[in-house]
């Protein structure tokens, strides 16, 4: 085994070759091995190596001293470590248009040593031990059409001039890579593709003027809508996403006016919580996996131990732990019977002060979960703030949920109103979503029925967003962000009522002031050609447990109360007559005229916001139907 250099400082190099990095790894070892972080996505990047976003890792065991792998440039940035052994690499530029083609970098490989080979830049190795593991993450999955873009050049070319350490006449080495052709002959990997939609606009057609002013259109693709609609789901899929590095986006629709008309063999995956432990069978076994989550010292804290000798468990260890290597901590851990268990990730809930917040901490609380709860709202969490973020170890987190929002609707359509509610309803979100994404968090986001124009009698999820006013607006917007977040669930609502101030108990309260002989209002207006169904918060946080807890497939879900649809007017005569038998006091009104002398600006609303329910009773929730649920509620004012 190579002599491995234990208590190294992480660190970065540079090679000469633009991008091709070399990185010093912290291993650490004791009697037992070692251990080291072999990828550890923020500290490395801190120190300049791009964010890989892996979706493969591949090993290359290589069983004899002496086996070569050639030059092989491929589409894809890969991170190459070594779990066993040791290699001398060698890697060439082989980018089209890079100043540095050709030039070569090497340097020798080992547990305590990595690289970072951007697209495009040849790798190749050579064994310098028995039984040596090679191993790789890439940011791209492996198939045969990508395979088909890979460069080569001959490992033998003495332009080049590698000095192997074992001669290549002496190597194990393929025919193919005996084969390649030689650097003067080499066509050199073109650049990751670039995509153009919109390219029959304004600007898309500037765009491809300069693309081909600069002779760089070969290495674009030209779409519109009329090929590619990007607001249909299915219309990805005729591209192949990793062939692009970029894509720039000339397409929108802008008739300002007409928008406003309605129309290794075996693996194992452990989920988290689940004790872990091994015993190595063959000596020099290396065992790697990767995590979700940064390792730290404060995470540490919230591990869960047993006793791996623990009768209980009656594991039948191939090796007898009396002549197995194990460290003292471990022979030392908690029986069965006395370990604390590990609690869930937390649960974060913005808005807590808000009507849905109250119910989802009520709710929690019921439950016996608050313990795993966390709670904030604008005070101490602005969400649309970006620094605020810091404030929270997101890796302690599993679920965020969203009950925070600006609902001034008419407030929203002047200066400053606007400014407020596109930061709540939509920069917010948008934030929240990236954090969610990045750490793997599923996020519950609250939606409105003021998103769509109100066309509709009833809306389903599938319908595209239509938003009528500036608070409608914002809320499509912030649906649109937290939708790019892998693991979300929007649920969108109407006519919210719960705790604090809401249209019932407001009529409740002018059901009184009519009743009352010294009081001088006789009778209500209340517009009569908005429909809709209430939505009470009680049931709504009920609906959010139940997608989270029976893991209902992501993405958006209506969830209103059930039952028949009214108007608000239809709503506050049933109030006014089940608090005091006075709903002959209500006088319907149309919208146009309730608002014919408002001071400010009047919102636009939509006329119908009934919610299609379906696709959430196909989860198995049932939302109650409101009209029982107001007789329930108005018992408790």
């Amino acid at each position: 085994m190579a002599d491995i250099a234990f208590e190294k400082d992480l660190s970065v190099a540079e090679t000469g070759i633009e991008g091709l990095k070399v990185v010093d790894l912290a291993v650490h070892g004791d009697s037992r091995g070692w251990f080291k972080e072999n990828w550890q996505r923020a500290k490395m990047c801190a120190l300049g190596i791009p964010d890989l976003k892996v979706v493969q890792n591949n090993i290359s065991y290589n069983d004899s001293r002496g086996v070569t792998r050639g030059i092989h440039a491929e589409p894809w940035d890969k991170f190459i470590s070594v779990a066993r052994g040791s290699v001398f690499g060698a890697w060439v530029d082989l980018r089209e248009g890079s100043e540095t083609f050709g030039k070569v970098f090497t340097c020798t490989l080992d547990p305590s040593k990595a690289i970072y080979v951007p697209r495009g830049v040849g790798n190749s190795f050579q064994a310098l031990e028995d039984g040596t593991a090679y191993t790789y993450l890439v940011d791209a999955h492996w198939s045969l059409e990508l395979k088909k873009t890979y460069t080569f050049v001959n490992l033998a070319d003495p332009e080049l001039a590698i000095e192997w350490p074992i001669p290549l006449d002496e190597a194990t080495v393929s025919e193919a890579d005996l084969n390649q052709p030689m650097l003067k002959d080499v066509v050199p990997m073109a650049p990751k593709r670039t995509l153009v939609t919109g390219c029959n606009g304004q600007l898309g057609h500037a765009v491809r003027a300069l693309a081909e002013e600069r002779g760089v259109a070969k290495d674009f693709d030209f779409c519109d809508i009329d090929t590619f609609d990007m607001s249909d789901p299915d219309a990805y899929a005729q591209y192949d996403w990793s062939l692009y590095g970029t894509v720039i986006n000339c397409g929108a629709y802008t008739a300002v006016d007409k928008a406003e008309t309605p129309e290794g063999r075996k693996a194992i995956y452990v989920p988290r919580g689940v004790g872990n432990s091994f015993q190595a069978l063959e000596d020099g076994t290396a065992y790697t996996y990767l995590v979700d989550a940064h390792w730290s010292l404060e995470l540490k804290k919230t591990y869960t131990f047993v006793n791996l000798a623990d009768p209980e468990l009656a594991i039948e260890w191939p090796i007898p732990l009396d002549e197995a290597t194990v460290s003292e901590a471990d022979l030392n851990h908690p029986m069965l019977a006395d370990v604390v268990p590990m609690a869930p990730k937390r649960t974060l809930v913005t808005g807590c002060n808000g009507q849905l917040g109250h119910a989802v901490r009520a709710l929690a609380e019921e439950r016996g979960v608050a313990k795993d709860f966390d709670f904030c709202d604008i005070d101490t969490f602005d969400m649309s703030d970006p620094d605020a973020y810091a404030q929270y170890d997101w890796s302690l987190y599993g679920t965020v949920i969203n009950c925070g929002a600006y609902t001034a609707v008419d407030k929203a359509e002047t200066p400053e109103g606007r400014v407020i509610a596109w930061k709540a309803n939509a920069t917010g979100p948008a934030l929240l979503a990236r954090t969610c994404a990045g750490h793997g968090i599923t996020l519950v986001h609250v939606s409105s029925d003021y998103v769509f124009d109100g066309t509709a009698e009833v809306h389903t999820e599938e319908e595209p967003l239509s938003p009528l006013s500036v608070y409608g607006q914002t809320k499509a917007a912030g649906d649109i962000a937290v939708a790019g977040c892998p693991r979300h669930y929007i649920m969108r609502s109407s006519w919210v009522i719960g705790e604090g101030h809401n249209f019932v108990k407001t009529m409740k309260g002018l059901s009184d002031r009519v009743t009352d002989p010294d009081d001088k209002l006789e009778q209500v207006t209340v517009v009569d050609d908005q429909l809709g169904r209430l939505t009470f918060t009680r049931d709504m946080a009920e609906a959010i447990f139940h997608v989270l807890g029976t893991h209902a497939p992501y993405g958006t879900y209506d969830c209103t109360g059930s039952g028949a649809v009214k108007s608000w007017a239809d709503i506050a005569r049933a109030v006014f007559e089940a608090a005091n038998g006075n709903g002959d006091r209500v006088v319907p009104v149309s919208t146009a005229d309730y608002y014919a002398n408002a001071a400010g600006p009047v919102a636009p609303r939509p006329v119908h916001s009934a919610l299609d329910l379906s696709r959430l009773e196909s989860t198995g929730f049932h939302m109650p139907d409101w009209e029982e649920e107001l007789g329930e509620y108005l018992k408790t004012l």
